[in-house]
């Protein structure tokens, strides 16, 4: 099976959000004493493999060999393997480092014939050190992180002679981060200290800041580095009370400074390189300016969008980036990028839509962004700060219709006791103060989507939110600043706000300006029983949807359908799985489409009941008002009955693809989601293909790959007293499939005791392996798959809203749908159960009394034969004897045929109103029929 590695986990501001990583700390050789040590980093960007590191120990002024090689180990010899590949040549063999004459050097090497997890996988692998004799010196397994690197070089401007290079990675704890790494090019057998700085870049040392501390105490910093007599400090300390991305004092995106024995600067190293994303909040300087802007490249150039408000009434003014680290005298020094132009509305508010040519982020971070007028210089200030948090850019609320035009940007980033939301607002009323919410929804393009106040799971006697986030001016403008309650995060925990509507009411509750925080590429859709389904059927599932604006790509499983047969899908125009509103649900959403990009989703399914579905679908062009998030995903049966639903709901957890244990001859398939929560790990997801109606295991590994059944290892509970798994277990049906809801407390995602990127295991019900997990989509097979389809797109006018008081712009799937039966014969939601019992409890009873009847009538029958010559029926002749009408036979009750013509009216009544087993029905029809009425 081929695996197709992604990036679940969403750490805005990255490099490269498709990006995969590793590290290998290099150590001697088992079985050899020398002093080699290294840190390596490796990536995996738009399916091309990087390594680069730093190794020391070698020989001196040498060149060596160093390889990727077969086995999982670094702890046998024997066990280490050769150089890994599965081609005829080996593409190793190119791969060496030259030492200088320290014994230091640097490897650096680039492939598309290897990958993480894909196709010839390294991830859980050994890379091999080799002496300039072949000889194997040092050794080091390639383990996937969440972690960020910062690539130590000479600090700006240093005057020492020495050229210090090294790699250290930085990765999460429950209270704090860990360092790890090799620096080289130090002072010989000193100690040194090591220190994250304040700036926000390493290209200028006047940015590089001073110590980052904010309101801890100097003592976090009190580690540091011993050199060893070649100049090698291997870096191995932990701090407390900081985190990588989230929390009051990220270190992400800052500079890790090394400095001598007497505290001068001499290497530098950007955590995490330089980032992606950041935002510049605007305050008076020397005027009135307050705003908000966003500022992300792509690569290639850098967007500023955003808000200024507090300008001069339908004035002119300009922004630029300043040439300096702060505001005030030293934001004035000059301008690093053009002058832009800002055009004032009559109450002084500009909207900034901007885009520089040839500069990146990384280009700009830390220094001043000013907003200046010609004739009284310089009016607002903020420095450019890269960011991790999400941007939420407000406009009309979905329906409001009142003549307010709420315009806004903030941007929500978590702190240690919750999520803080800060920003300028504008078009409000003037001189009240009124509400900001996060809203449980993911759509702001109807109010349904944009659901009710995210807090209902607190269980909490009102809601969280503070009624008085802001305070306007007489302009209608405001500034927001506010923390919601601890309970909410940003991305992982049970609450997490990210890509949730962010809702801003009027001061009397009305609902005025809507935003959604930030935007994701990855969703999910539970898919499980529909609640107006009333057959015998359970459904479950777990599909991955991926939105990368150009096309939309749905995979996963769904299991409980029926056997062997096949139906459609599709995704809804609908926000929720109500069955009290089937029209909204049954329309496919088809907005901006010329053709109906769902009319070839259907789906076939095994002898099981089980389908991997793989659909790909144009969406280049899309807007926000065309976001699939928080829409319905609907599977029908057979006879076009709702049979599943779940909605597309956006996460930060990853998904993992399951498959047969590496050599075992199996079915087994599962489709499962790994997400962070407050108390732990949360795995869900479906797993089919198991041994019918039994329990088993269902556990986390400590390899990283499915690869080899050597590189799994056994459970994973580094640090605990004793194994947990033994209480993660599924249950599977009759049909072989699993649904899996797995909580595991003192574990993470990417941060102590972390599981993301391991193997998971689905164990039979004696304990053997029977199916492996990693991260990506599953595979598709060759007999249940759905095809990928290009529609015709138009840029025009959206479709004729549905006859319906809701302001729908999706047009109603056509196909006929069915009766009041499902696809498997029992009865579908238009019948209560009770009902349905009542009319079995009538067909029975008719059956009964059927039966009787008939016979009853025979054995009339047969007594009248015995009695007299056969009649004569309507002047034929019978036997030579002219017929006599049944009439006059005295021996039938005429009251019978009476009971036996309204029976037979009632099953025929009943058969017209109602389907269900046809077969059965027609027998049943024909039986009756075949009853005489005298």
């Amino acid at each position: 099976m081929e695996w197709r590695a992604v990036v679940a986990l969403c750490l805005p501001g990255l490099a490269s959000a498709a990006s995969l990583y590793a590290s290998c700390s290099i150590r001697s050789y088992p079985g050899t004493t020398n002093e080699v040590v290294g840190q390596i980093r490796v990536v995996e960007d738009e399916a091309r493999l990087s390594l680069f590191g730093v190794v020391a120990g070698l020989e001196v002024s040498a060149i060596g060999g160093w390889h990727v090689h077969t086995g999982f180990t670094c702890d046998d010899a024997a066990s280490v393997g050769d150089h890994y590949y599965t081609g005829p040549t080996d593409p190793w063999t190119a791969t060496s480092w030259s030492s200088d004459a320290t014994g230091a050097a640097t490897l650096e090497h680039s492939t598309t014939e290897f990958s993480l997890f894909d196709d010839n996988p390294v991830a859980g692998r050994a890379i091999v050190v080799h002496a300039s004799d072949g000889s194997r010196v040092g050794c080091g397994l390639i383990e996937p992180t969440s972690g960020i690197f910062a690539e130590f070089s000479p600090y700006p401007g240093a005057t020492d002679a020495r050229r210090v290079s090294g790699l250290a990675v930085v990765t999460d704890l429950s209270d704090g981060i860990h360092f790890a790494g090799v620096i080289t090019g130090l002072e010989a057998n000193v100690t040194g200290g090591l220190h994250v700085h304040e700036g926000y870049t390493c290209r200028d040392a006047a940015g590089v800041g001073g110590l980052y501390v904010g309101d801890l105490s100097k003592l976090s910093w009190i580690h540091g580095y011993a050199s060893d007599h070649r100049g090698v400090a291997v870096v191995d300390f932990s701090v407390d009370d900081m985190t990588l991305f989230y929390g009051s004092y990220p270190v992400a995106y800052r500079p890790f400074v090394v400095h001598l024995e007497d505290s001068t600067e001499i290497g530098c190293g950007l955590l995490g390189g330089d980032a992606r994303e950041a935002a510049a909040r605007l305050e008076p300087d020397g005027g009135q300016v307050e705003g908000l802007l966003q500022l992300k490249d792509d690569g290639a150039s850098l967007a500023v969008t955003g808000i200024v408000t507090g300008l001069p009434a339908s004035s002119v003014t300009r922004w630029s980036v300043s040439t300096g680290y702060a505001c005030g005298g030293n934001a004035t020094e000059g301008e690093a990028t053009t002058s832009a132009l800002l055009q004032a509305d009559e109450a002084g508010v500009a909207r900034v839509d901007y885009a520089l040519n040839e500069t990146l982020v990384g280009d700009v971070a830390g220094l001043a962004l000013i907003v200046r007028s010609d004739d009284a210089g310089s009016l607002g200030c903020g420095l450019i700060q890269p960011t991790s948090g999400v941007f939420a850019q407000l406009s009309r609320y979905p329906g409001y219709a009142g003549r307010f035009e709420a315009d806004g940007w903030l941007l929500l980033a978590e702190k240690d006791d919750g999520v803080q939301i800060s920003g300028v607002l504008a078009g409000l009323e003037p001189d009240v103060s009124a509400g900001v919410r996060v809203h449980d929804g993911y759509s702001c393009e109807t109010s349904i989507g944009v659901g009710g106040d995210f807090s209902d799971a607190l269980a909490e006697p009102r809601s969280p939110w503070v009624s008085t986030a802001y305070q306007t001016n007489e302009f209608g403008i405001a500034t927001v600043d506010v923390l919601s309650a601890s309970a909410f995060t940003l991305f992982h925990g049970s609450f997490p706000v990210a890509y949730h509507a962010v809702v801003v009411d009027l001061s009397n509750g009305t609902s005025v300006g809507c935003g959604l925080a930030g935007s994701t590429q990855t969703s999910a859709a539970r898919i499980e029983t529909y609640e107006g389904y009333r057959g015998n059927r359970t459904i479950h599932g777990l599909l991955q949807v991926e939105n990368d604006g150009a096309t939309v790509t749905i995979t996963g499983l769904v299991a409980g359908l029926q056997p062997s047969k096949s139906g459609d899908w599709h995704v809804s125009s609908a926000f929720a799985c109500d069955s009290g509103d089937k029209l909204r649900l049954e329309s496919h959403f088809v907005q901006g489409f010329e053709d109906d990009p769902w009319s070839t989703t259907t789906w076939e399914a095994d002898e099981a009941g089980n389908v991997i579905i793989d659909f790909t679908v144009d969406w280049s062009g899309a807007t926000d008002d065309r976001s699939i998030e928080g829409r319905a995903v609907i599977f029908y049966g057979e006879s076009e009955r709702i049979l599943g639903c779940g909605l597309i709901s956006p996460t930060s957890g990853s998904f993992l693809a399951m498959a047969s244990y590496p050599g075992v001859k199996n079915d087994v398939v599962g489709s499962l989601l790994l997400t962070e929560v407050t108390t732990g790990i949360y795995l869900e997801g479906v797993v089919a293909g198991l041994e019918t109606d039994v329990t088993g295991g269902l556990h986390v590994h400590k390899g990283f790959t499915c690869e080899e059944g050597v590189g799994v290892g056994g459970h994973y509970y580094e640090g605990l007293p004793s194994n947990p798994w033994a209480a993660a277990t599924y249950t599977s049906d009759e049909k072989g499939s699993a649904p899996i809801s797995i909580t595991m407390a003192n574990f993470s995602l990417s941060r102590e005791r972390p599981v993301q990127y391991r193997s998971t295991i689905v164990h039979k019900r004696e304990g053997g392996r029977s199916g492996c997990a990693i991260q990506g989509p599953l595979a598709v097979s060759e007999a249940v798959f759905t095809s990928s389809y290009t529609p015709t797109r138009v840029p025009t006018p959206m479709p004729t809203p549905l006859p319906t008081p809701l302001p729908l712009q999706d047009k109603p799937n056509n196909k006929a749908k069915n009766g009041p039966f499902s696809d498997d014969g029992s009865s579908s939601n238009r019948y209560s159960p009770a009902e349905q019992a009542i009319i079995s409890v009538i067909i029975i009873v008719g059956l009964i009394l059927c039966v009787i009847l008939c016979w009853k009538v025979r054995k009339i029958i047969v007594n009248r034969r015995e009695k007299v010559p056969p009649p004569a029926l309507d002047g034929h002749v019978v036997d030579g004897n002219a017929e006599t009408s049944t009439e006059e036979c005295p021996m039938v009750d005429e009251t019978k045929g009476e009971d036996v013509a309204a029976l037979r009216r009632s099953i025929k009544a009943t058969a017209e109103t109602k389907e269900g087993d046809e077969a059965d029905i027609e027998m049943l029809t024909l039986e009756i029929e075949d009853i005489p009425l005298t």
